[in-house]
């Protein structure tokens, strides 16, 4: 950063200049007072330099000649000592395998007689599991032998309590075979009755759907007879039949008026109608006891 200009007068100007000129005028008058003196100090400075030089060159030759002696005495000083160094790691190594040898035989003996010692001590180790195993063996024997006395004795128990329950048990299911063997039987005779109803039914049913249909026939051709011949006699047949019909069999003939043959008309008709009627009744009892008899079977089974 640029220092600011200091303002001043001319006249401050010759001033500081005067000023500076008398300081550089002191200094330089100081300088020639002290330059003889430094002369006197750089001509001492030269001898004593021209001296130490002479010095150091009487120190380098000593010192290479201390270097000689020193490489002299050390290289004496190593064959001396690797002489003896040889010497003595030569007894070392004899003193070494020595008692490397003694050693080996106090490491034999102690060998031997550490296994005689674990010998002797597994020897009377075994002894004492021996005495402890016996001890626990006869513990556990007559443990043994009280727990089965215990087992036994529940057993007899728990058998008395089976051959109790299993000889109840035998006798309740005497009881509910006798009982179920009654209610067989008895199932069986009702089933038998109704069998026997049953079939009776059939059979009445099966007579009268057959007498039925046999009158049916009938009437069926004393009708188209009627509508065939159309004459007194054969509609004094057909009442004839009729009456026949009405009273079971009999076969009387009676004669008969126009008037007569009309009401025969009439009531032939009727009849007709009836025995349709009674056929769709028929039918119908069959069917219901078919379905019946169905039923019967599948509650039979």
């Amino acid at each position: 950063m640029p220092k600011k200009p200091v303002l001043v007068t001319l006249e401050e100007f010759e001033e500081l200049k005067t000023q500076l000129q008398g300081r550089i005028d002191g200094v330089l008058k100081e300088l020639r007072t002290k330059v003889p003196g430094c002369e006197d100090r750089i001509a001492e400075l030269q001898i004593a330099k021209t001296k130490l030089a002479q010095d150091v060159e009487v120190a380098i030759t000593a010192t290479k000649r201390v270097g000689d002696d020193a490489q002299a005495t050390t290289t004496n000083m190593v064959g001396e000592l690797d002489s003896r160094l040889s010497a003595k790691v030569a007894d070392l190594l004899a003193q070494l395998q020595h008692s490397d040898e003694a050693l080996t035989r106090d490491l034999t003996t102690s060998e031997g007689e550490t296994r005689k010692l674990l010998a002797d001590e597994l020897t009377a180790l075994c002894e004492r599991l021996d005495q402890e195993l016996s001890l626990v063996r006869r513990e556990m024997a007559e443990s043994m032998e009280r727990a089965a006395g215990d087992i036994r004795a529940e057993m007899q128990k728990l058998s008395a309590s089976l051959s109790a329950n299993i000889a109840e048990s035998q006798q309740r299911s005497l009881d509910n075979a006798s009982g179920l063997k009654a209610y067989r039987e008895h199932t069986d005779a009702v089933l038998h009755r109704e069998q026997k109803a049953r079939t009776l039914e059939e059979e009445r049913v099966k007579v009268a759907e057959a007498d039925i249909w046999m009158r049916l026939d009938r009437l069926s051709e004393l009708v188209q007879e009627a509508d065939a011949n159309k004459d007194l006699l054969h509609v004094s047949a057909i009442g004839c039949a009729i009456h026949c019909f009405d009273s079971s069999g009999s076969k009387c003939f009676m004669s008969m008026e126009p008037k007569a043959m009309e009401e025969v008309r009439v009531t032939t008709g009727e009849m007709d109608h009836k025995i349709t009627q009674a056929a769709n009744v028929v039918l119908l009892v069959s069917d219901a006891s078919v379905g019946l008899h169905q039923t019967s079977s599948f509650e039979w089974c």
